[in-house]
């Protein structure tokens, strides 16, 4: 068998100092100093959309047949301005933030993002407190509290259950596809079409390393 081709990493040399305090406990620390940084997150995706905005971020399979649904890094960028100005058009904030019941996909990531770039805090849930749990106890104890502004769901329908065991009295339910019933929700394809402006610009603006992501 041929070993597959792995990318040469240049790493640090591992070093560790052990100091032992007086009361036996062990502190470990790093002898290099820290370098710079970007201050969050968003900033290193807007980097790449600048240096590399062609490059594809994020792919993943949906559909029925299956077939690669790619981003490149300034699709990625312009789809987290836009949602970033429409969670501010909508309220949301540090007590407001943004839950997310859905598992890994391209949509959880530009809703997380989309928070984040606002400065707008971002739950992300087990889809086991939604999908198998049947009396929603601990699904209901987490929205009660984070208080959510808004859920998102990537197919409402499959969420549907869980969403009707909670107060959503104030929520904005977004999703991606197959509405739930009985709430009121919002596309996510009208967060990606508001047009980012001076509130988000404000935002991203704001952003440093302290920031509750």
């Amino acid at each position: 068998m041929t070993a597959p081709p792995f990318k040469t990493v240049s790493f640090l040399d591992p070093k560790v100092v052990a100091e032992r305090a007086d009361d036996g406990t062990v502190l470990l620390s790093s002898p290099y100093s820290l370098g710079a940084y970007a201050p969050s997150v968003i900033h290193l995706l807007q980097h790449w959309a600048q240096t590399e905005p062609d490059r594809i971020f994020l792919a993943d399979r949906s559909g029925p047949s299956g077939e690669w649904r790619r981003k490149t890094y300034a699709q990625m960028w312009d789809a987290t301005c836009a949602i970033s100005q429409a969670m501010l058009d909508r309220g949301l904030g540090p007590e407001r933030p943004v839950m997310i019941l859905s598992a890994n996909s391209i949509d959880h990531a530009l809703i997380a993002l989309g928070a984040m770039g606002a400065g707008i805090p971002v739950a992300p849930i087990s889809v086991a407190h939604s999908l198998m749990s049947t009396e929603f106890t601990q699904l209901k104890q987490v929205v009660d509290l984070v208080q959510p502004g808004m859920i998102y769901v990537e197919n409402g329908q499959l969420y549907e259950r869980a969403l009707a065991a909670l107060n959503l009295d104030g929520i904005d339910i977004v999703f991606s596809a197959a509405p739930p019933g009985g709430a009121a929700t919002t596309p996510l394809d009208d967060l990606l079409a508001t047009a980012p402006g001076e509130a988000q610009a404000r935002a991203f603006a704001s952003l440093n390393p302290d920031t509750i992501a």
